[in-house]
């Protein structure tokens, strides 16, 4: 499968609310609808649906703030031609690091890396990032901004996954999945259709420390895109 490499930057929404007296201001209830509003157009909600994405909705998502990491990660679900590649298993792994949650906000930074060696194949950064849920069940939503010969496409993001716990310490995050919807192609007909998208997942994300987190090799090659999926598994939509 051939896929052109592109850079990526997440954007975040930020939710403000108004000003005024304590009548004006919108619940939770409404602040989490309104978030989600923003993110999932009807022409996503039909995409979501069409890919089987789990979404959970609510307004007391669990605290995840900590390092993870991603790793087995293989190809879920796809309405794009890559069909072919279902179960295949990406050379890349994620490592994430949560933080500053607060309500139905929480700060992401994320490294790809490549597996056995840790070399950092992309950053991903994302502040003020809209996250629902309830009980130990979650959804994280936010947008993706891929630029490449000159164009500036947008996918939208989910990440959902239920935290895993020992007592009352959270281990890691199971049933973990990481969907990837093209929102707007802004102009590159190369790219797959608007609504097309891929899920990707494993069966469970570690909790990792700070240092493992940390630990990055700077890129010494050109990464070749030639095997079935020696390609970045977040930065690439053809």
């Amino acid at each position: 499968m051939n896929m052109k490499k592109v850079f990526v930057m997440l954007c975040s929404v930020l939710f403000i609310t108004a000003c005024g007296s304590d009548n004006d201001t919108p619940s939770l209830e409404e602040q989490e609808q309104t978030l989600y509003d923003t993110y999932v157009t009807a022409e996503m909600e039909s995409a979501i649906a069409k890919l089987d994405m789990t979404v959970n909705r609510g307004i007391n998502p669990p605290k995840i703030e900590g390092y993870y990491r991603m790793e087995g990660i293989f190809l879920a679900t796809t309405n794009s031609a890559e069909k072919k590649y279902l179960g295949s298993r990406f050379n890349t792994d994620y490592k994430f690091n949560f933080y500053n949650q607060s309500e139905l906000s929480v700060d992401l930074l994320g490294y790809e890396v490549i597996r056995d060696t840790d070399e950092l194949d992309s950053e991903h950064r994302g502040q003020g990032t809209f996250i629902c849920g309830e009980g130990d069940k979650f959804s994280i939503f936010m947008e993706e901004r891929h630029f490449s010969d000159g164009y500036t496409a947008i996918s939208l993001t989910i990440l959902s996954g239920e935290v895993v716990r020992n007592g009352g310490s959270i281990t890691g995050i199971k049933n973990l999945k990481y969907a990837f919807i093209m929102k707007d192609r802004g102009g590159d007909t190369s790219l797959i259709q608007v609504g097309q998208g891929r899920i990707v997942g494993n069966d469970l994300a570690q909790v990792i420390t700070k240092k493992q987190f940390e630990t990055l090799e700077q890129p010494t090659r050109l990464k070749s895109d030639n095997s079935d999926f020696g390609i970045s598994f977040l930065s690439n939509f053809k």
